[in-house]
């Protein structure tokens, strides 16, 4: 590994978010139509790293991806922003996706798919 200097190191998650507008969230069992689609990074790291970089700072981001097409496409999107990813470890395991659906008068709910473990939240605001 080469010697680097950061600014600012951000260790954590960094899931790929799916995100999918819809006209109502589905009840159990049904099924539901998105109008929009947007599929990008994200994490708290992740996104934290970026913003760095986006301000001029230096900086790295210390997470796991997959060697999936996910994982390579957020390293991708995180070298493009400026971030250095030396220490983005890579492997098997498939990188972690969060599925959001939203609606205009609920936040989003969010699933962190990982492993087969799902969760979904949904508060309305």
């Amino acid at each position: 590994m080469t010697p680097f200097t950061v600014d600012v190191l951000c260790v954590g998650q960094a899931p790929y978010d799916l995100s999918f507008t819809v006209p109502h969230h589905p009840a159990p069992d049904e099924k539901t139509v998105a109008d929009a689609f947007v599929a990008c990074g994200g994490g708290p790291a992740a996104n934290a790293a970026v913003q760095v970089a986006r301000l001029g700072g230096r900086s790295a981001l210390a997470a796991y991806l997959g060697l999936d097409g996910y994982g390579e496409q957020h390293r991708q999107e995180l070298e493009l922003a400026g971030v250095n990813t030396q220490l983005v470890v890579r492997g098997a395991d498939p990188t972690t996706l969060s599925v959001v659906l939203r609606q205009a008068r609920w936040a989003a709910g969010i699933g962190q798919l990982s492993r087969g473990d799902t969760a979904v939240t949904r508060r309305q605001h």
